[in-house]
């Protein structure tokens, strides 16, 4: 870009800010900081920017009121933003010029004219923007093919949902699908994940036989059946803060005393008590 006047230029720009009733305290600051980062690199025509420092000058504390203020200062022509949506790349913005003056830059800091040999922190910033827009120009191929490849590593990851589970968790969800699933009740991935998540997670505590003879005990109770439509039930709590697998196998337990306890007694003494009880009742 041509020679700036610093303060031509923001005299004019002032002024549209003051005609201007669509924007507010945000907008005015935000571009303030723009200009003064573009100030500071010599008004090159591209500006890369890092959006916490820009934030941070602009002292605005909310990503979406900054990104608004810029795609709002975009809408209505005070500059224009080149968002990069990519992690490695600064977004580019450029500042139009409201001086129509041929005069000299005015700027005492950084002018499009200055020879300074100043190694302010203005100046710095000034270079590694330059640095910055000249490396990815050179390398945005490089830069562009390992972006893609480290998303295809990322999305490559995130469709194996199943490594962070055991296999014996994926036979114990087929396993229910094949015995107890009702068929019209769809079944998404995810919930099968989180079934095997829930297994992985009792398996530490009960081995596999006694978790699937809890899941039985419970599908064949007439109340349970009706209350136990899935796995992750295992892993909830009643309102006494027990596990409902744990419940489960509790009354497995009572049932089988139960079962000891009947099958002990001396069911030929037992009838004739019976007999000799009703035989004392009648002769009364």
């Amino acid at each position: 870009m041509g020679k700036v006047n610093y303060i031509l230029h923001l005299n004019k720009v002032n002024q549209k800010f003051f005609d201007d009733k669509t924007l507010n305290a945000s907008h005015i600051s935000l571009y303030n900081a723009l200009f003064q980062l573009w100030n500071n690199c010599n008004f090159q025509t591209d500006l890369s920017i890092n959006r916490n420092d820009v934030m941070n000058l602009a002292k605005i504390g909310s990503v979406n009121t900054y990104l608004k203020c810029l795609k709002d200062l975009d809408k209505l022509g005070y500059l224009k933003y080149k968002p990069s949506h990519n992690p490695l790349k600064g977004s580019i913005i450029n500042l139009f010029s409201f001086d129509t003056s041929t005069e000299q830059v005015l700027n005492k800091y950084c002018t499009s004219t200055d020879t300074s040999t100043d190694t302010s922190t203005d100046t710095l910033y000034k270079v590694l923007n330059l640095e910055t827009i000249k490396l990815l120009k050179d390398n945005y191929t490089y830069v562009n093919e390992n972006l893609k490849s480290w998303l295809s590593q990322k999305g490559s990851s995130a469709k194996k949902p199943n490594a962070d589970f055991s296999n014996e968790s994926l036979n114990f969800v087929e396993w229910w699908m094949q015995m107890y699933q009702q068929p019209h009740i769809p079944v998404t991935d995810s919930q099968k994940n989180s079934w095997r998540k829930v297994y992985d997670k009792i398996r530490i505590r009960h081995p596999k036989e006694v978790i699937k003879e809890a899941i039985t005990w419970a599908k064949t109770d007439k109340i349970w059946d009706k209350n136990f439509l899935s796995p992750a039930k295992l892993d909830k709590t009643n309102p006494e803060g027990i596990k409902y697998i744990d419940v489960f196998i509790a009354q497995i337990r009572i049932g089988k005393k139960n079962e000891i306890a009947v099958a002990e007694i001396d069911w030929e003494k037992w009838a004739k008590d019976k007999q000799a009880k009703k035989e004392a009742e009648e002769s009364k």
